[in-house]
């Protein structure tokens, strides 16, 4: 590749917008809705969302700056054929890898470049390519920004405490460089090293995905980094003895209305004192209120399911109250409630689909527990809905009913 004159190339280029993955979709959909906002002729690179981490790799995209499709744009889309030249007019900024420098993950083909920061500050970067109509021409400002800091953060949303697991469960968790107080991009070898650790690029291909699995005694790992000295970080498991509470999601329970004896499951989570980790330990539970609820078979004291959720079977309409606790420990610190109705048998005996064969003119039934139905012409139809209240059958002679087959009436 020959390098180009970056002074008159800046002058005859001049200077264009700067393109990040995010931007790129909204251009996208402002060319359908337009015929284009770019000439046929244009080429755009990609780059990292972020500023550059110091001594990253990455890649830089070469790609059609107006992509056809549909029936108002008028573009062609066209591929790279060969990369004719490169200029970056601050090499003490930014360089271009070769091939086997950079970490696996990154993409080596024609239409990918593959940039290393090298310091603090910006560089331009312009590219001359052979596409497969014609010769174009663009450029991108990177911006590359020093190493300060680094987040080690858990893989899974739910997670709100430090890096731990149970012992024989493997830990994934991010390692994000940053700069200022902000996350930076790029694939920086060495970033987080420990013992067990292992770490890969991510899918966006500017992150590192690492993992560790507890041995089953348990056990813990110091962190550090390669490229900042000063940092330090911890990984370990923990057990029963280590949950101060349990989190019990009962606005998750569905439905609100069952039959008597039918069961639901409580989704919980275990919590130590600094959070909520990726992984709970298996919930123990014990009914308070051995009336209202049991576990499935009639325990009154039982462990949830290997999914953590706790199977609770409901006897009749009240409030369920259950202790519960990690199975293996010792207290049972954390305490769920929550209202069940129950309806009777015949209810559930008389439930029908809307459109399906009926034999009685004129008879109703209930639609799940949400409202009635009437049968008309040989099929179930929807009559009224209970909302907010239920759909229960009754007898003749209650609550105003007076067929003597009975009745599928709202109840509050």
């Amino acid at each position: 590749m020959n390098a180009m004159n970056d002074r008159s190339a800046g002058d005859t280029m001049g200077p264009r917008l700067q393109w990040s993955a995010s931007v790129l979709g909204a251009a996208l959909g402002a060319a359908a809705l337009t015929g284009c906002a770019t000439s046929d002729e244009d080429a755009r690179l990609q780059g990292p969302q972020n500023a550059l981490a110091e001594q990253s790799f990455a890649n830089l995209w070469l790609v059609d700056g107006c992509i056809g499709g549909g029936k108002v744009n008028f573009c062609s889309t066209e591929s790279v054929e060969e990369v004719l030249e490169l200029a970056i007019d601050e090499p003490s900024v930014l360089r271009f890898a070769e091939e086997g420098e950079a970490p696996e993950g990154l993409y080596w083909d024609t239409a990918h470049l593959v940039v290393q920061g090298l310091a603090a500050g910006t560089a331009n970067v312009r590219v001359k390519a052979r596409f497969s109509d014609a010769e174009r021409e663009t450029e991108m400002k990177v911006e590359v920004v020093e190493v300060d800091a680094i987040e080690v953060r858990s893989s899974c949303a739910e997670a709100q405490a430090p890096l731990r697991v149970s012992p024989g469960k493997t830990l994934r968790f991010d390692a994000v460089p940053q700069g200022g107080g902000k996350p930076l991009d790029g694939l920086l070898p060495g970033l987080v090293q420990g013992d067990g650790v292992t770490c890969s690029v991510g899918a966006s291909g500017s992150r590192l995905n690492c993992s560790w699995t507890a041995p089953l005694e348990g056990g813990a790992v110091e962190l550090v980094s390669g490229v900042l000295p000063g940092f330090r970080g911890r990984i370990q498991s923990y057990g029963a003895s280590d949950v101060t509470a349990v989190h019990a999601f009962t606005q998750r329970i569905w439905p609100s209305t069952v039959g008597p004896g039918w069961t639901v499951r409580l989704p919980t989570a275990t919590a130590l004192k600094e959070g909520v980790p990726c992984e709970s330990l298996p919930v123990h539970a014990v009914t308070a209120t051995p009336s209202i609820c049991t576990g499935p078979e009639g325990e009154l004291a039982w462990d949830a399911s290997v999914d953590h959720q706790i199977p609770v079977k409901i006897l009749q309409t009240g409030t369920c109250k259950l202790q519960l606790g990690a199975v293996g420990a010792a207290t049972l610190p954390s305490t769920a409630e929550f209202a069940m109705r129950v309806v009777t048998q015949a209810t559930v005996d008389h439930l029908a689909r809307p459109e399906t064969p009926c034999a009685v003119e004129g008879a109703t039934a209930c639609n799940t527990f949400s409202g009635s139905m009437r049968c008309e012409d040989g099929r179930w139809h929807d009559l009224t809905t209970c909302d907010p209240g239920v759909c229960e059958f009754v007898r003749q002679g209650e609550a105003g009913c007076a067929s003597a087959e009975g009745c599928a009436v709202c109840r509050p």
